[in-house]
């Protein structure tokens, strides 16, 4: 059996966020205002990992008050 490999794909690598590494328009349908930090976490989810090798767990980097906060933590965690 493999051991795991651990990777985290950082919030920002979707749209600018406060801040991000991609301009945000780079996809009109993933802008701050459509996407948001669940429908991150459900496209690493339904499309990223499942391409991935079984060794790789994935996980998101998220920023405290930004992606997520009190009103978000129990919808990101389900």
């Amino acid at each position: 059996m493999e051991n795991k490999s651990l990777h985290s794909i950082c919030a920002w690598t979707f749209h600018s966020g406060a801040g991000g590494f991609v301009p945000g328009n780079i996809r009109s349908k993933w802008t701050p205002r459509k996407l948001n930090t669940v429908g991150k976490i459900g496209i690493m989810k339904d499309e990223i990992a499942p391409r991935l090798p079984d060794h790789i767990q994935l996980g998101i980097e998220m920023h405290y008050d930004n992606e997520y906060k009190a009103e978000n933590a129990e919808e990101i965690a389900d």
